[in-house]
């Protein structure tokens, strides 16, 4: 089987990946190649093998760089925290700010900034809460839960990029372990 290697690209913490393309299978793997230390170019062999928390963290950066990008080519001006507000929306509308931010593990500043620009895109409207005029409740707004039906699809495409190649058994069997990393951390917090 030949393969073909496109030049490296650093994505920060020292670590390289290298597209490699199959002629038989035609599918795009991103590899880690290698670490990099003091100008070295460490063995992999020898060196420190990645922790389950790295490995998770590059996969989750990756698959949020590809459906950003799925969704600016869409023409969808969004990002991931601006998506991950709209699908704990999709899920529950009219949460507040406090709640979404819970809901979504992120800084509620992080979450202010996401609502403040998804206002601005007239996908979201804060309203006060009846009891509690302080406290804004976040609605979807006609355009915002049109929109569900427009990235859901992207979702969706990036999801199973992710997964080709990769069996429903190894699938399950990564899954259960992760849950059971989760359960591991969690019972130390």
């Amino acid at each position: 089987m030949c393969r073909y290697l496109i030049p490296p690209r650093c994505y920060g913490s020292g670590v390289f990946f290298y597209k490699n393309f199959t002629e038989t299978h035609k599918q795009i793997r991103l590899v880690v190649v290698s670490c990099v230390r003091n100008k070295k170019i460490l063995d992999p062999s020898t060196s420190i093998p990645p922790s389950f928390g790295r490995l998770i963290g590059l996969i989750g950066k990756a698959m949020a760089k590809s459906l950003t990008e799925r969704m600016h080519q869409a023409g969808h001006e969004l990002n991931m925290e601006h998506w991950i507000v709209l699908v704990h929306l999709w899920e529950e509308d009219g949460q507040n700010q406090s709640r979404l931010g819970e809901t979504a593990g992120r800084h509620k500043t992080a979450v202010t900034r996401a609502i403040d620009n998804l206002e601005d895109m007239n996908l979201v409207v804060r309203v006060p809460h009846q009891q509690d005029r302080r406290n804004k409740l976040i609605y979807l707004t006609k355009s915002g839960k049109e929109l569900k039906r427009q990235l859901i699809p992207l979702a969706m495409a990036t999801h199973e990029e992710a997964m080709n190649g990769i069996s429903q058994d190894e699938i399950k069997a990564c899954q259960t372990t992760l849950h059971k990393i989760l359960e591991n951390v969690r019972s130390h917090l």
